[in-house]
Order: structure tokens, then sequence, then C-alpha cells
């Protein structure tokens, strides 16, 4: 049984090659610069990116979103304990005494 093969036509030199799809998985997925058997430099461009590229780099997208939102989250919520704190204090403060005064 033959393995599935990629042909390639580089756009430099009109050379025709082949490689297997694993390789050519591989190498789309580096991102890297590849060479035709002259030696011309290729590369796969990003709008060939495979669909589990593009779902990966929507989630690191939404990944940094989530963490920035969280970062503000945090830090509202310790300015909120500080605020909380002072006004327990001032409260504390103005509370009336249990004592009476005869």
């Amino acid at each position: 049984m033959a393995e599935e093969l990629c042909e390639i036509t580089c756009n430099t030199c009109g050379v025709e090659f082949s490689f297997s799809k694993k390789i050519e998985t591989v190498w789309r997925s580096s991102g890297k610069t590849f060479v035709c058997p002259n030696g011309h430099p290729l590369a796969w461009s990003k709008e060939m990116e495979t669909p589990d590229q593009k779902e990966l780099k929507k989630l690191r997208v939404e990944l940094k979103e989530l963490k920035e939102k969280l970062n503000v989250a945090l830090t509202q919520t310790a300015d909120y304990k500080i605020k909380n704190e002072e006004l327990v204090l001032e409260l504390e403060l103005w509370k009336p005494s249990e004592h009476k005064t005869i």
C-alpha cells in the first residue's frame, strides 16, 4: 500500500516534486520555510492554515482575553476588599457605645 503524497510545484522554477502527507503536515504546522529540489525557498501562507491551527490560534486569543479579564477582576476584588475594611473600621468608630450612662 503506497503512502499518499503531496505534490508541489515550485513557483520560482516550476519543478514539480512530492513528499509524504505526514511531512506536509509537519512542515505546514511548523510554518518554517522549506526548499524545492533546486534550492528555492517555499512556505505555506497563513491562508493555508489547517482548521486545527486556526482553532488553536482562536483559543490562544480567547485565553489571553480571559487572563486579562481575570487580572482585572482580581485587582478589583483586592480594591473592594481594602475599601470594605476601611468602611468597617469607620463604622466601628461611629458605632454608638453599648454602655448606657446613668
